[in-house]
């Protein structure tokens, strides 16, 4: 792919999420508590890596477990 490309895309994409991050954001403020069983896959003391599109409302749980 052509750097003048990829660079256009990266832009075009950033300003997409740019419209719509405090929107998404907003819509998962709160932990859906039909998501508490992930839990039990986090093992005290463990280290987690979470990748992805979202804004951590997953972190409280898992820091729960330690």
């Amino acid at each position: 792919m052509r750097s003048e490309v990829a660079q256009q895309l990266s832009d075009e994409t950033r300003e997409t999420y740019d419209q719509v991050a405090r929107e998404f954001s907003a819509s998962r403020a709160t932990f859906w508590s039909e998501l508490e069983f992930l839990a039990e896959h986090a093992i005290p003391g463990m280290r987690t890596l979470d990748i992805g599109c979202g804004n951590g409302r997953f972190f409280s749980l898992l820091e729960k477990r330690g």
